[in-house]
């Protein structure tokens, strides 16, 4: 990574996930001060090392990624016309907007997918801390749904975990499994502190 990156802290903004509250703007890391209070810093900076690496990897892959998508374009274009003027009627056209678009509209949430992987192993090579890093990925979900976030996300955010605990021989968990481990949510615990407080017995004047 070069130079020691500056970290500052920010307000949160009512972004849920732990990932995406670790924001790096070129060398600096911006964290959610929140986080600061709830996990240590040893598996936030697990966490930022693995969002830098996979925010590297895929500035590499992006230019190819635009290569071959303005490619694959030109090219049904250019045959879609030729069997137009071929045949009178654009049966690639057709067929392009069938198979080809859809493929085309796929790529890049494939790449992301990739790109996922490549971070993770390069990750847990570079670190040599499986534990610690399955720890981190860990409490990162955990936090992530202590936060708020959906079902949705956190199944992703699970099954790039679990993918990670079969590499490192470790058995899979389930969501509940979690949610169980994190506790209630955070705006929940707030409501019963709020409650507690109007309901405690005013002092006698």
């Amino acid at each position: 990574m070069g130079l020691e990156p500056r970290v500052f802290a920010f307000v949160s903004d009512g972004e849920p996930s732990v990932e995406n509250n670790l924001r790096w703007q070129k060398d600096s890391l911006w964290i959610d001060s929140s986080l600061l209070e709830r996990m240590s810093p040893r598996l936030l900076a697990i966490l930022a090392v693995r969002n830098y690496m996979e925010q590297e990897i895929w500035r590499r892959y992006l230019p190819l990624l635009l290569l071959v998508g303005v490619t694959a374009l030109a090219l049904s274009f250019a045959a879609a016309s030729f069997l137009q003027r071929l045949f009178g009627e654009n049966i690639l056209w057709h067929l392009t907007h069938i198979f080809v678009i859809p493929l085309f509209l796929e790529i890049p949430s494939l790449l992301r997918e990739y790109v996922r992987r490549r971070a993770d192993e390069e990750t847990l090579q570079r670190l040599a801390e499986p534990e610690t890093v399955l720890l981190a990925m860990e409490k990162a979900v955990e936090e992530s749904y202590r936060n708020g976030e959906t079902d949705k996300r956190l199944q992703s955010m699970l099954k790039r975990l679990n993918r990670v605990r079969a590499k490192a021989g470790e058995p899979p968990l389930t969501l509940e499994q979690i949610k169980a481990q994190a506790g209630e949510p955070l705006h929940r615990e707030e409501e019963e502190q709020l409650l507690t407080v109007n309901t405690a017995p005013q002092e006698e004047g």
